[in-house]
């Protein structure tokens, strides 16, 4: 059973995210993504719990170009190794979803 507390911090953590890259604030949302990162290593089995948000951007807004340029200048960063670890860890969880194992 997932502790209702980390879930709560790692979703307001994925809250942030979404809007340091909407307003185009890219240090901070550097800074909390290495954060998030952290503490998805620290508890895997929560991290899976994490409510997602679909918020639909038009691309030639000005949030929508602030999301491009984040994500641009995210795609060729140096990844920490925390980052490295929680994509690894998000894809053996998408991979027992899709065969059907329950974790």
């Amino acid at each position: 059973m997932p502790s209702k507390l980390i879930v709560d911090q790692l979703t307001s953590m994925r809250n942030q995210l979404i809007y340091h890259s909407i307003m185009g604030e890219y240090k901070e949302y550097v800074a909390l993504r290495k954060n998030f990162a952290k503490k998805y290593i620290t508890f895997p089995e929560d991290a899976r719990y994490i409510a997602h948000q679909n918020i639909p951007i038009s691309i030639f807004s000005k949030f929508g170009i602030n999301v491009i340029k984040t994500w641009f200048k995210d795609l060729f960063r140096k990844k920490s190794f925390e980052e490295k670890e929680m994509k690894k860890i998000a894809t053996e969880f998408k991979a027992r979803e899709k065969s059907g194992w329950n974790v």
